[in-house]
């Protein structure tokens, strides 16, 4: 019996687009008036920071718990397909302390193409 696990095998890509990227950022400015000072400079400052934290507990979650998982198994087979795909620049939530730290969250929308059809 070999079991296949199926995972993603990337994570989507940073915004390349500058004019995307300010866009974006100006929407997120538009949508939180309250939030004094916050700036498309500064969300997307808070945006990159976010994803390279996501992007980095991506690869850490493969290599440090998928990777020793599969060493230590001999029925289970991780498959890796499709993508992760998250939203820098659309938030899920974005707060202003009363210090005035900001803390921001893109939006996660989860793994895409990773089902595969089973044949017999």
């Amino acid at each position: 019996i070999r079991i296949h696990w199926y995972n993603a095998a990337s994570i989507s890509s940073w915004i390349t687009s500058e004019w995307t990227r300010l866009r974006l950022a100006q929407g997120v400015v538009d949508r939180n008036p309250a939030i004094k000072g916050l700036t498309s400079d500064r969300v997307i400052e808070l945006a990159h920071g976010w994803y390279r934290r996501e992007r980095d507990f991506f690869e850490r979650l493969r290599e440090d718990v998928f990777e020793r998982i599969q060493r230590r198994t001999d029925f289970l087979e991780f498959r890796y397909v499709g993508q992760d795909q998250v939203h820098p620049l659309q938030e899920h939530r974005i707060q202003q302390a009363e210090d005035g730290t900001l803390s921001y969250l893109g939006k996660q929308v989860g793994e895409k193409g990773v089902d595969e059809p089973v044949s017999i």
